[in-house]
């Protein structure tokens, strides 16, 4: 199984295999990308990292597990993505939920919630992760409620104050979701 995704300026891809048996993943990634406008294709990068379950693979040059080469991202929030940190008011529908981002196997929700709880409710059928954290408009990650490994039901909940979130589903497979909130 493999997976590519576009996280901000870098590309990530995953290759898991079977080695004699055993489950194996491959990771590669390249930092800040520069496309040719031209044809679409990578023209330049600046820093690349591959990594395999297999030590033998792994070039000495690659960086420490934990180390980050790139001082611009916060390590507990992620990449930051490409999304307006300020709702206008005034635009009609904006305090409704929205889908603002869908690549790669991540989806961006704007929503705006009252003061209270919302609740999370489906199901997973990928093999690999579902990650749902809640962040603010700064993309500062305020909650996770869902962090699953492996298939199955989706549950979750998280007590908010009242503002504008993004809801970020981060999924390797297919799933279903839908969230309820209840206002205090």
């Amino acid at each position: 199984m493999a997976s590519v995704r576009i996280r901000g300026s870098n590309i990530e891809g995953i290759y898991t295999y079977t080695d004699q048996e055993t489950e194996k993943t491959a990771e590669a990634i390249l930092y800040n990308v520069t496309v040719n406008p031209n044809n679409r294709s990578v023209f330049a990068f600046t820093d690349s990292r591959f990594t395999d379950s297999r030590s033998d693979i792994v070039p000495s040059e690659s960086p420490e597990p934990g180390e980050d080469k790139h001082d611009d991202e916060d390590p507990q929030d992620g990449e930051k993505l490409d999304l307006p940190d300020t709702v206008d008011e005034n635009e009609e529908g904006a305090r409704d939920d929205h889908k603002v981002y869908d690549e790669s196997g991540t989806q961006v929700y704007r929503m705006y919630m009252n003061k209270g709880t919302i609740e999370f409710g489906g199901s997973y059928t990928g093999d690999s992760k579902f990650i749902l954290p809640i962040m603010d408009l700064k993309q500062k990650v305020s909650a996770q409620p869902v962090n699953m490994k492996q298939a199955g039901p989706i549950s979750g909940s998280q007590k908010l104050d009242a503002g504008y979130y993004y809801v970020k589903i981060e999924a390797l497979g297919g799933w279903e979701l839908s969230w309820n909130r209840t206002f205090e």
